[in-house]
C-alpha cells in the first residue's frame, strides 16, 4: 500500500513531459501527385476529407520491405501508385470492415523506393476527419512460387501445407490475344465479325467458369471486357456491356491467365482455411477463385440431399479486394484456380487485373483424428458437463426442446494463452436415430453463451452447427448442443466434433474497454480512456492514438500500462484506494510504465503508443489505466478511470 502511494504520489510531482510529436496534421494543398503531402516513418497524419476531394501523401522506403498502409476514422478508398503516379500497386475500399468505419488498409511487399497513396471518400459526398500512417514489417516470405503452365487442373501445381501453412507466390498473368476483328453488328450481348470462327472454340466447358473474353480497343467501350459466353460460327455472347458497340468498333479475344493449385487432405475431415491477399506489388485488386474436385469438376456448392462443400466460384469485389474462407472437407484431392474476375468493377472503381497475389493454405484444424466420448448424463449444466478436448467426437442424444433433455453440454476446452489459435466446432447425424437440427453453442466458463450456430455444417445436408472461431487470450469454454425445436427432427442421436487447435494465421488488433471509477472515484466529471477514433486499433508497427478526456484543465495525467489485470506484484486486483484517501477508486492494472502528460484547456490528454514491427509481438497482450491529479477529488488528489485491454495484431481489421 505505501509502495502504491509513493509510486502515485512521486510520479504526479514529476515535472509534465509531452510527449513527441507524432501525429502531424495534414499539409493542403495535397490534392494531386504533384503537391502530395510527406507522409513519415512513425507518424499518424491527422487529415481532413471534403466532399469530392483526393487527398496525396508520398514515402520512401530505403529498403526492400513489407508495407502496412491504412486509413481509420472515415469510409474511404486508398490506392497505392508508384513515384510517378501512373501504375496502380495496390487498391482497397473497405479492407478494414464495417467495425472499422469501412476505412482501408493495404499489406504488400514494396522494393526500395518512392510511392504515392491516394486517399479519397467512399463518395463524392464523403467527408470527416481520418487519419493514415504506415508500418514496416520484415518481407514476407513465401513457401513456394507458381510454376507456369498450371491453367488447367491437370497441371495444378502441387501444394504441401505444412503446420506454419502454405504461402503461395503467384502471379495473374496478361492474357493472351487469340484474334482481333471489328463489328459488323452488334447489340449489348451478341457481337458479330468479320471473322469466320470455330462453333465453340471459345464457348466455357463450365457454365459461367470461361476462360475467353473480348476487349474492345476502340469505341465507347474501349478498354473494357466481358466474358465470353459462347460463340457460333458468326457471333459472339458475352456478359452485358452497359452500351451496345458500334459497327467498326475494334476488339480483340483473349484468353486470361488461370492459376490451379491442388490440395491434398488426408484426415477424416480437415478445417482448411484458404485465402487470396497481397503478396509483392502489385497485388490484383480483382481477382477469382474457384473450387474443382480431383477430377476437375466444380465441387457441389450446397445440398438438401447430399454432402455439399460450400462455394464453388466467388469474385473479389470493388469494395474488397481479398477472398477468404474457411471450410470442411472430407479426405480428397482438391483444386483452387486463381483468375481474373468475370466482370470489370463499375466506376469509379480501378481494377489491377494481372500482378501478384499470396495464397494461402492452412490445415491444422484436422477433425476425426481422435477418440471418441460417449456422452455421460446429466450433462446439460456447466458443473456436469461431459469430459471431452480438442481433436476428440462426442456422441449424445437429445430431446426436442420441450422434452426432459434439450441440452448437453461438453468440457472444459482450455484455449491456449500463447498466440491466437482458430478452432472448428461442429455437430451432425448421429446413430441409431439421427437428429436432422441442432444447434452448436460456445459458452464461456460461467455458461452464457458466446456464439450460436444453427446452420454451417453442410457435409451434413440436414441442418447443424459448424463454426471456426479464432481466440486470443486463451480462456475456458464449453460446447453446447442444443434442440431447436419441438420437431420430431429436432430430437434424436448427433455426433460433435471439435477440431484440433491450429494457429491462427492472423492476429487482429483489438482495444476493449472495461467499467471502473466512473461514479464512484472522486466528483464528476470522471475521467475517461479511450481510442483516438472507433477504427483505432494497436497494430504493430505504427502508432496506436488514446485519448484521456473529462480531466481537469490542465492536469497532470498518468497512463499506467501493465501486463495484468488479475495480480500486482502478488497483490489482487482491483485493489481498493480507500485506505490511502480515496474512496471509490479502485487500481485494475500492475502498473509497470507510467506515461506523463498534461491535460489541454478542454480537459483532454492525448497519449501515443509506437508499437513495434516485429511479426513476434503479435497477440501480445497490455493492460492501460489513467490517473489523473485533482485535488477536489480526495484527499489522495486523485481520480482513476476505466482501464483497457490492448492486443497487438498485426492486421486492424
Amino acid at each position: 500500500m505505501r509502495l502504491l502511494a509513493s509510486a502515485l504520489t512521486s510520479s504526479l510531482l514529476l515535472a509534465p513531459s509531452l510527449l513527441a510529436q507524432v501525429r502531424p496534421l495534414e499539409v493542403e494543398p495535397n490534392d494531386t501527385a504533384a503537391t502530395a503531402d510527406a507522409l513519415a516513418f512513425g507518424t499518424e497524419v491527422q487529415a481532413n476529407l471534403v466532399a469530392g476531394e483526393q487527398d496525396w501523401y508520398t514515402f520512401t522506403i530505403a529498403s526492400a520491405a513489407r508495407v502496412r498502409l491504412h486509413t481509420s476514422a472515415v469510409d474511404t478508398r486508398l490506392t497505392l501508385l508508384d513515384a510517378s503516379g501512373t501504375t496502380l500497386l495496390g487498391l482497397d475500399d473497405d479492407g478494414r470492415t464495417s467495425s472499422n468505419a469501412f476505412a482501408s488498409e493495404l499489406f504488400l511487399n514494396l522494393q526500395p523506393g518512392t510511392y504515392l497513396a491516394k486517399v479519397e471518400g467512399y463518395s463524392t459526398t464523403t467527408t470527416g476527419a481520418y487519419t493514415i500512417e504506415y508500418g514496416l514489417f520484415p518481407l514476407r516470405t513465401f513457401t513456394a512460387a507458381e510454376v507456369e503452365p498450371n491453367d488447367a487442373y491437370t497441371s495444378a501445381n502441387v501444394v504441401t501445407i505444412p503446420s506454419t501453412g502454405a504461402l503461395i507466390d503467384g502471379n495473374v498473368g496478361a492474357p493472351v490475344a487469340q484474334l482481333s476483328d471489328a463489328v459488323v453488328s452488334a447489340t449489348t450481348t451478341v457481337i458479330t465479325g468479320a471473322a469466320a470462327l470455330t462453333a465453340g472454340a471459345y464457348t466455357p466447358a463450365i457454365s459461367g467458369l470461361g476462360l475467353y473474353y473480348i476487349r474492345f480497343t476502340s469505341g465507347v467501350n474501349a478498354g473494357l471486357s466481358r466474358q465470353i459466353a459462347s460463340n457460333t460460327a458468326t457471333a459472339i455472347t458475352c456478359t452485358a456491356f452497359s452500351t451496345a458497340p458500334a459497327v467498326g468498333d475494334t476488339y480483340v479475344i483473349e484468353k486470361v491467365d488461370t492459376d490451379f493449385y491442388q490440395v491434398t487432405l488426408t484426415a477424416p475431415r480437415t478445417g482448411l482455411w484458404f485465402l487470396v491477399t497481397e503478396g509483392n506489388a502489385p497485388f490484383v485488386c480483382g481477382h477469382r477463385y474457384e473450387v474443382y474436385d480431383a477430377a476437375g469438376a466444380l465441387v457441389l456448392a450446397s445440398s438438401t440431399t447430399a454432402a455439399a462443400y460450400g462455394t464453388n466460384a466467388a469474385n473479389s469485389s470493388s469494395l474488397s479486394a481479398r477472398t477468404s474462407s474457411i471450410r470442411v472437407w472430407p479426405a480428397g484431392t482438391y483444386h483452387i484456380a486463381v483468375r481474373s474476375p468475370a466482370a470489370p468493377f463499375t466506376a469509379p472503381y480501378n481494377q489491377i487485373t494481372t500482378g501478384n497475389y499470396c495464397l494461402e493454405f492452412y490445415a491444422g484444424m484436422t477433425i476425426g483424428t481422435g477418440s471418441t466420448v460417449a456422452e455421460i448424463e446429466p450433462n446439460n449444466t456447466i458443473a456436469t458437463a461431459t469430459p471431452m478436448t480438442f481433436g476428440q467426437r462426442g456422441t449424445g442424444n437429445i430431446t426436442i426442446n420441450t422434452g426432459a433433455d434439450i441440452r448437453d453440454i461438453w468440457g472444459p476446452f482450455v484455449v491456449p494463452t500463447t498466440n491466437p489459435v482458430t478452432i472448428t466446432f461442429q455437430s451432425a447425424r448421429g446413430t441409431p436415430s439421427p437428429i436432422a437440427d441442432t444447434t452448436v453453442n460456445i459458452l464461456t466458463s460461467t455458461g452464457s453463451v458466446a456464439l450460436a450456430a444453427t446452420t454451417g455444417n453442410i457435409l451434413d445436408w440436414t441442418s447443424h452447427g459448424r463454426t471456426s472461431l479464432t481466440f486470443q487470450g486463451g480462456g475456458t469454454y464449453y460446447v453446447e448442443v442444443l434442440s431447436p425445436g419441438t420437431a420430431t427432427t429436432q430430437a434424436g442421436d448427433y455426433v460433435l466434433e471439435v477440431s484440433d487447435v491450429m494457429a491462427a494465421p492472423y492476429n487482429t488488433a483489438s482495444y476493449t474497454l472495461a467499467s471502473a471509477n466512473n461514479v464512484t472515484c472522486g466528483v464528476a466529471p470522471f475521467p475517461t480512456i479511450g481510442a483516438q477514433s472507433t477504427s483505432e486499433r494497436p497494430a504493430l508497427g505504427e502508432v496506436f492514438t488514446r485519448n484521456v478526456t473529462s480531466c481537469p484543465a490542465n492536469a497532470a495525467v498518468i497512463m499506467m500500462t501493465g501486463l495484468s489485470s488479475t495480480v500486482w506484484s502478488g497483490v489482487p486486483l482491483p485493489f481498493d484506494l480507500t485506505p490511502l484517501g480515496a474512496p471509490g477508486c479502485t487500481l485494475n492494472i500492475d502498473p509497470l510504465v507510467l506515461d506523463v502528460a498534461l491535460a489541454d484547456g478542454a480537459g483532454r490528454a492525448e497519449f501515443n503508443l509506437a508499437l513495434p514491427g516485429d511479426p513476434a509481438a503479435r497477440g501480445f497482450f497490455l493492460w492501460e489505466q489513467a490517473v489523473v491529479q485533482n485535488a477536489a477529488a480526495n484527499t489522495f488528489g486523485v481520480q482513476l478511470s476505466n482501464y483497457a485491454r490492448i492486443i497487438a495484431g498485426d492486421r486492424s481489421y
